[in-house]
């Protein structure tokens, strides 16, 4: 349901983006509902009727966004396993005899730089990288192909094969994260209960009309800033607001210095 465009935006001027369209939307709903606004509610009614509509929804939007946060954290944790994955394999690499090792650290490496360099921003658009999924399946190919001919040898290829499971389930934790977005029906629920909920501050009777563009511009203001970080962090490595490889880039350079 979210437009992709919107990840490409700087976050501080997507903020200012969805609190000012609400903030507008607001307004023009003021100036609209004007001449049939009610005049027989009193604001205690009002008062109460907006309470009942704003904590029902602000009950939903706090849901919604703890289903975003946990989404996008479980993104980036499962980005620092598999770096952290990688990281071990590389140093158990060390252990064996060449041609092998030079072999895997090759693969090692090959893997890292076309996830910094070809599949993050592949990510960002909501696209796959083919050539990182070659790379990925030729390191697990690597990897499973060495025949241990030591006990030596042995203990250190049951420890690789755990840390090569954890690579390729962390991987996979994070393209999934990564690609999951909240379902429509939530942002419509989202949506719809901030459009009610603005609407009802057109139920207060307010002499003054630039205190009611006040008071119902504030309620849009506060639900634009969570509609904002909902938005954000709906989809984890979309766009500019995305999660960086920054894992993969430390554990890149830790290569370069090898």
């Amino acid at each position: 349901m979210v437009i992709q465009w919107l990840y490409d935006i700087p976050d501080w001027l997507l903020a200012v983006l969805v609190m000012g369209t609400l903030i507008v939307l607001s307004a023009a709903g003021v100036v609209a509902t004007r001449p049939v606004r009610s005049r027989a509610m009193t604001n205690d009614v009002a008062g109460a009727v907006l309470a009942t509509v704003g904590l029902i929804h602000g009950i939903l939007l706090a849901l919604i966004a703890v289903a975003a946060w946990n989404n996008y954290t479980a993104a980036s944790n499962a980005a620092e396993r598999e770096a952290g994955a990688l990281a071990s394999m590389l140093r158990h690499a060390d252990g064996y005899p060449e041609p092998a090792r030079q072999r895997l650290q090759m693969r090692l490496r090959a893997y890292v730089e076309l996830v910094i360099n070809d599949e993050w921003p592949a990510l960002r658009r909501g696209r796959v990288s083919e050539r990182t999924i070659q790379a990925r399946d030729a390191l697990a190919r690597e990897w499973v192909a060495f025949q241990p001919t030591s006990t030596h040898e042995q203990v250190l290829y049951a420890a690789t094969a755990r840390e090569l499971k954890e690579f390729l389930d962390a991987r996979q934790a994070r393209l999934i994260a990564g690609r999951t977005g909240l379902p429509a029906p939530l942002w419509a629920v989202a949506l719809l209960g901030s459009v009610l909920t603005i609407g009802c501050t057109y139920l207060f009777r307010v002499n003054d009309e630039r205190m009611q563009h006040l008071l119902t511009a504030a309620v849009a203001a506060m639900l634009g800033l969570v509609l904002y970080v909902i938005l954000v962090l709906d989809h984890p490595v979309w766009g500019v607001q995305g999660i960086k490889p920054d894992p993969f880039t430390s554990l890149w350079q830790f290569m370069l210095g090898r």
